[in-house]
């Protein structure tokens, strides 16, 4: 597995997922089970809920296959989840901290079941940091559409812009590559990502840089890091005025419109 995939070395995502996980919590509290999320139409809370969930304790099952022969025996079957009880969120914890534990508990080296083949255990801890954070923004736009209380606190910004630029960067050398080798996207034009609100690698590199395609119509998007993840994963519009397009803007459309994410 390349570095791609297991993300940047820089960022603890076992700890960002625990603050995201926190955070998404905490949003599902205050939104109502049956308010729509608008990012996930026909979704409500409640099945978008539900849906991260699962997918934790599916993510879980995969991280299970490589835990150390000494790991607790609790750790080595899924916890029974009773979808019933209680509020949304209580019915969230559980698997949070479900897969939490079993994130903790396998090596870092341990190869594993993922998307991409097998890999480190290191994938899924990044690969579910990124879809809590993509969902923290469902139940927030879910809050803004309501006549709910605090309905404006937008608690994803502040998510570190190193954050959202891994959330990038999993899009371009994980998501993108798996859609094509499925059949799911085809050539894309040539585009240019620049995060002007995140350092590149070097002192000749004063922000971080994506390359995204391979066809020609070039053009170069430019600006946060956060708004660059959520226009690339379909949650903004694209004619927010922080992102800056030079270039062919109908390629800048077509990748917009192009199955990069599941």
């Amino acid at each position: 597995m390349t570095q791609h995939a297991a993300g940047s070395p820089a960022l603890d995502h076992l700890a960002e997922l625990a603050r995201v996980q926190d955070l998404f919590a905490d949003a599902v509290r205050r939104a109502s089970p049956d308010a729509p999320v608008p990012g996930c139409s026909p979704w409500t809370v409640t099945d978008l809920v539900e849906h991260v969930a699962g997918v934790h304790r599916w993510a879980a099952g995969h991280v299970r296959a490589g835990l150390p022969d000494g790991a607790p025996a609790a750790l080595r079957s899924p916890a029974d989840a009773d979808p019933g009880a209680g509020s949304l969120a209580e019915r969230y914890a559980p698997a949070a901290d479900e897969l939490r534990a079993v994130l903790a508990a396998a090596p870092p080296s341990a190869v594993v079941p993922t998307l991409v083949g097998d890999a480190p255990s290191t994938f899924w801890r990044r690969r579910q940091l990124h879809e809590v954070l993509v969902h923290l923004v469902d139940v927030e736009a879910a809050l803004a559409a309501g006549d709910l209380p605090g309905k404006g606190h937008a608690r994803s910004l502040g998510v570190g812009p190193a954050v959202w630029a891994d959330a990038v960067d999993e899009i371009v050398h994980v998501m993108a590559p798996r859609q094509v080798a499925l059949g799911r996207l085809d050539a894309l034009p040539s585009v240019r990502l620049v995060a002007d609100d995140v350092p590149g690698p070097g002192p000749d590199a004063p922000h971080r840089v994506w390359e995204l395609g391979s066809e020609p119509d070039a053009v170069e998007v430019r600006g946060p890091a956060r708004e660059l993840a959520l226009r690339l994963w379909r949650r903004e519009g694209d004619d927010a005025p922080t992102l800056t397009v030079a270039g062919e803007p109908r390629a800048w459309q077509a990748v917009l419109a192009s199955a990069l994410t599941p």
